[in-house]
């Protein structure tokens, strides 16, 4: 057959293809128009509409990213003749955005939706818990990502999800320093709550398992599996936020997501460089807390952590170009940071090799391959006096602490299984 033939038989089928779709549109659109213009406006997308959007998306699954426009101005329409004017509708429509979300591809069209959530929802001082909630849901669509589809939409996704996450965590920060810095009651307690549900929300992403890649989804994220961590960590080296980031970061270790060792290398060596640069109370405080938590997670890291913080950091040296030292007008002179929740947990967590380390931490490190153990300055007298203090609190297994009263082999024995 001649290929005259074929030609008119595509486009006809096109055609039909077309025609179907802004059919199947058009009744969708026509749908949630009709449920924007009850009133009072329902707490939920009805079923059936709901079905119809769910269904358009299933038929049309390879047309509907050459038609984002159009139903991006179907939703600004539907926002700015409804929504905007009536803040009882702000929750039905966010839970549109959210059925729709695979449709909006364009980041510019994204923020300007997130924008939409922030602003009448989770910054609103008028916003209802069920408001919030269709929020945060919508905003964690954008945030997260499908790492097994198509590898070129992938990427783009994985960058979209980067960007975001920054935006999520700088509002994270400004709602915290809101809360310093105002001295209304009532405008601190709306930042407390807008603070409350970004954290949580952090924290929602935090808790995402990365998976393995086969394939490098896009040149630059290939070695970030987890995209909040690495984003944090930069808020983390900036000192101006902190003391912000250690908080959040501190709130996501309490949900102990099991896969925090294998994608944290750079924050537990920022957590080791602000002990030992910083001179700010709070830092170092903010900082003793996270490594206690840090530390379930990470048995193999910190062994390679040791290896590599000695060509990155001097011990001798107190300032290092790579990172900026904060020491704040927080600090006060009678303060200083209390060391009692680390000894008792490295004491709890490994007891002999503690021991041993504060008996003689230049043996120890030898014993452990530690680079340059010979000339690390580790004054074993000044080490066992400062301490004295802390060793006499601990009473769990004082022989070990006072004396040496354990046999060599039962030491030996302790070392092999810790």
């Amino acid at each position: 057959m001649s290929s005259g033939l074929v030609r008119p038989n595509f486009s006809w089928r096109l055609k039909c293809i077309l025609t179907l779709w802004h059919r199947s549109f058009k009744d969708t659109a026509k749908a949630l128009h009709r449920v924007f213009t009850l009133d009072p406006a329902p707490q939920g997308i009805p079923q059936d509409v709901q079905e119809s959007i769910e269904s358009f998306f299933l038929k049309h699954e390879e047309i509907r990213t050459h038609d984002t426009q159009r139903i991006h101005e179907e939703l600004q329409g539907i926002y700015k003749e409804y929504v905007a004017s009536n803040r009882a509708k702000i929750g039905l429509f966010l839970q549109v955005l959210c059925l729709v979300r695979p449709a909006i591809l364009d980041k510019s069209r994204l923020e300007e939706w997130w924008t939409v959530a922030m602003r009448d929802a989770v910054t609103h001082s008028d916003a209802l818990d069920l408001e919030i909630k269709s929020a945060t849901d919508f905003m964690m669509r954008v945030l997260d990502f499908d790492k097994d589809g198509d590898q070129a939409v992938s990427a783009s996704q994985a960058h979209i999800s980067k960007h975001f996450t920054g935006l999520l965590l700088k509002s994270y920060i400004k709602s915290t320093q809101d809360i310093k810095d105002d001295s209304n009651a009532e405008s601190t307690r709306e930042n407390a709550r807008a603070a409350r549900c970004l954290e949580e929300l952090a924290v929602r992403l935090g808790e995402r398992k990365p998976e393995v890649r086969n394939n490098a989804l896009v040149q630059g994220l290939a070695d970030e599996p987890q995209i909040l961590l690495p984003t944090l960590n930069l808020f983390i080296v900036d000192k101006s936020t902190r003391l912000q980031a250690f908080r959040l970061l501190g709130s996501l270790l309490l949900k102990s997501p099991p896969h925090l060792g294998n994608v944290a290398g750079p924050i537990f060596e920022n957590i080791l460089k602000c002990l030992m640069i910083d001179t700010c109370f709070t830092s170092i405080s903010l900082a003793l807390v996270v490594l206690i938590m840090f530390m379930p997670h990470l048995p193999a890291l910190m062994t390679m952590a040791q290896k590599t913080s000695e060509k990155k950091l001097n011990v001798r040296q107190r300032k290092t170009p790579s990172w900026p030292k904060l020491s704040s007008p927080l600090d006060t002179p009678d303060k200083m940071p209390d060391l009692r929740p680390l000894f008792t947990f490295l004491y709890g967590l490994y007891p002999i090799n503690f021991t041993i380390f504060i008996r003689n931490a230049r043996k120890y490190l030898k014993s452990v391959d530690f680079p340059r153990a010979d000339e690390l300055d580790a004054d074993k007298a000044c080490i066992q006096k400062y301490s004295e203090h802390f060793r006499r609190a601990a009473y769990a297994a004082p022989p070990l602490l006072d004396s040496v009263r354990c046999r060599r082999g039962t030491i030996e024995q302790a070392l092999g299984q810790s």
